[in-house]
């Protein structure tokens, strides 16, 4: 039990250490359409480094006056160990967890966390109100500040690699999906990832598929819906194939949830000719089986937050079951 007790104290240590080092990179992101910020839907907005109180400016995808809602956005280009999150207004987190904190003043769903350990802390947090928690702020206006505050729904924390296709422009490329309403009124569904380019100008229109609902184990017809995903295309080609990987979560209500006994809080993965399968449970990430993530990537863990959370655990270890 004091061993257990000392584990759990250095595995806050790394994840303590690992949030504030989240506040190095830059994210990008998406927010849901109709927030009290005004930004659209389609739009994919962007934060300096460090993000210190920015005015986020939109700087891909354009907003459309169809209302497109982008649900998840991955640029393609991930390192790390660390997971990185966003949780909606109807997630609260384990307790004692930074999710379970910023739900009790309706604060989560503009926030973004780094998780793991069963833990997750604040690295990002929507609008650096004084909080015991806060990390660098991202400029929106939250829920529990703002009645019908924002919403992150899809994040990019290293920016957009360029693949076959948009070597030539040199821009990078954006890997998206859009909810099932937006996706359906198109002739497609909410399971359909696509890729955006300075080929159609970084618009959602034309729509360029990347993966259908099949290609990566869903459901089509509006039965599956992503809502975070984190694209690894391997070669680069614009186009899945068998040596692709998609880490990825599903909404609520989505039929392959249920069929496999997963939640809307789970990380789920499809790669290699196989899936998909729960890669990162909700416990894992500090949730609980009822939240629901909705935004999500990956930081590396810097050499340093193993060595001091090995250190401290030995330490702890040793001071805990010492007999003198």
């Amino acid at each position: 039990m004091k061993a257990q007790k000392a584990f759990g104290i250095a595995s806050a240590m790394v994840l303590l250490v690992a949030s504030t080092y989240g506040q190095a990179f830059s994210p990008y992101y998406s927010v849901v359409n109709g927030g009290p910020s005004g930004y659209a839907g389609d739009d994919v907005l962007g934060a300096p480094s460090p993000p210190v109180n920015p005015v986020p400016a939109s700087i891909f995808l354009q907003g459309s006056v169809l209302g497109y809602e982008v649900d998840a956005i991955s640029g393609n280009q991930h390192y790390g160990e660390e997971w990185v999150f966003s949780v909606d207004i109807t997630s609260v987190g384990l307790p004692g967890t930074a999710v379970n904190l910023e739900a009790a003043g309706g604060d989560q769903p503009a926030d973004i966390y780094v998780g793991g350990f069963g833990l997750n802390n604040l690295t990002w947090d929507g609008n650096g109100l004084p909080n015991p928690l806060t990390g660098g702020t991202l400029g929106l206006l939250e829920p529990g500040s703002v009645p019908g505050g924002d919403d992150i729904d899809g994040l990019e924390v290293h920016g957009f690699a360029d693949n076959a296709v948009t070597q030539p422009l040199g821009q990078g490329a954006i890997y998206y999906s859009l909810s099932q309403a937006s996706a359906g009124g198109i002739g497609f569904d909410g399971a359909t990832l696509f890729m955006s380019s300075a080929v159609n100008n970084y618009d959602v229109a034309p729509f360029m598929p990347y993966a259908t609902a099949g290609m990566l184990g869903l459901l089509a017809g509006g039965q599956d819906d992503i809502d975070a995903a984190v694209v690894y295309d391997n070669d680069l080609d614009g186009m899945w194939s068998a040596g692709d990987v998609v880490d990825f979560s599903l909404t609520p209500g989505s039929a392959t949830l249920a069929g496999m006994g997963a939640s809307a809080a789970d990380v789920l993965r499809t790669g290699f000719g196989s899936g998909p399968v729960v890669f990162v449970s909700a416990g894992a990430l500090g949730l609980l089986t009822t939240d629901n993530l909705d935004a999500l990537d990956m930081i590396p863990e810097p050499s340093t937050i193993a060595l001091i959370g090995i250190s401290a655990l030995g330490l702890l270890i040793r001071k805990r079951l010492m007999p003198y």
